[in-house]
């Protein structure tokens, strides 16, 4: 195909973090009542908390969450656990340091129940392990007055909120956190799902970038997605900046931004187009459908490039976000130089 030219459009994608600094008036809001049990028998007590109880005493920490100190709990439940592969028999036999790791990512210092976190996207809170946490609560969009009012962590919804102990609160997660990566770039390089962005990345001098302090969000497609679009690794070999446009992998890469996909939805946006503007495109980003689009150009007004999704999301890092999404923006003959 012949060449197509891309051009800027504007950005009002800064109007999710200008939402995320309104914060709740915590005089009126109804203060939960405090329960009259200890976070240790809450934990002991429900047979869908047995795995976290049971990491909990393997830990040593079941002494702590039976004292005054107040603490929040992040509990995954059993079918959480199961989910992410984590069994009893996996907590008893793996060793603490790793074990330390996962369920000390689950507890913060302080009681927080729903109603004193910040209503915001992306509140950041430090763990027991002193690694951070990011706490979104549900912003009010007058297009739907009468939804769920939910939490997420990490992207991660809480399938029930404020179990109140006498020191502290439980909120129930669907999914088991994990902690963050070093970097989005050691994500990438350290899947092997993601060789062949990885590789294209290098070859536009985008990849050394994303070990820099951030923060990035990036939109991984997968090797499957390249193969399905007729790309291996010899043909990926082929393209270069000096016979294709930067544009054609830039677009993955969105410098200055941290978001979860549950914070598209939690923040919503009102008027206007949203998305990021690059040198030469911009990367549309729809709110409630969870997809991505290059815009068209002037010059080819009839060409709209692929709208992508979100297919394995929330890979939190220290610098960033790593979104999977299960397609390619724009194919390497639209990108092509005259």
């Amino acid at each position: 195909m012949k060449l197509k030219k891309y051009i800027i459009t504007s950005l009002l994608f800064s109007v999710l973090f200008l939402l995320a600094s309104c914060v709740k008036n915590f005089d009126i809001q109804p203060q939960p009542v405090a329960g009259e049990r200890p976070l240790l028998t809450l934990l002991e007590n429900n047979y869908s908390f047995s795995v976290f109880y049971q990491a909990i005493k393997r830990l040593g920490l079941d002494k702590t969450l039976n004292g005054t100190e107040a603490y929040t709990l992040l509990v995954p439940d059993n079918d959480a656990f199961a989910l992410a592969g984590i069994t009893s028999q996996t907590v008893s036999s793996i060793d603490t340091a790793s074990l330390r790791k996962i369920i000390g990512y689950h507890i913060v210092k302080g009681a927080l129940p729903y109603s004193k976190i910040p209503q915001t996207v992306d509140y950041q809170f430090s763990t027991l392990i002193a690694q951070p946490v990011y706490f979104s609560v549900s912003l009010p969009d007058p297009n739907r007055p009468n939804r769920e009012q939910l939490l997420h962590v990490n992207g991660v919804t809480a399938k029930k909120t404020d179990v109140m102990a006498s020191n502290g609160v439980i909120h129930v997660l669907e999914n088991v956190l994990t902690s963050p990566a070093a970097s989005v770039k050691s994500i990438l390089n350290d899947d092997p799902n993601y060789s062949l962005f990885v590789q294209a990345l290098k070859q536009f001098g985008l990849f050394e970038q994303l070990d820099k302090a951030g923060p990035f969000v990036v939109l991984a497609p997968s090797n499957e997605v390249f193969m399905q679009n007729g790309i291996d690794e010899s043909t990926l070999a082929t393209l270069d900046t000096l016979t294709y446009k930067k544009f054609l992998f830039a677009p993955y890469l969105i410098p200055g931004k941290f978001f979860f996909k549950s914070d598209l939805d939690d923040a919503p946006l009102t008027g206007g187009i949203h998305g990021v503007r690059g040198a030469d495109y911009l990367l549309f980003i729809d709110y409630y459908a969870f997809n991505f689009q290059l815009f068209p150009d002037k010059v080819d007004p009839y060409y709209y490039a692929n709208t992508v999704q979100f297919s394995s999301p929330d890979h939190l890092a220290y610098n960033g976000v790593v979104h999977g999404v299960n397609g390619l923006l724009i194919t390497p003959d639209y990108a092509l130089k005259p």
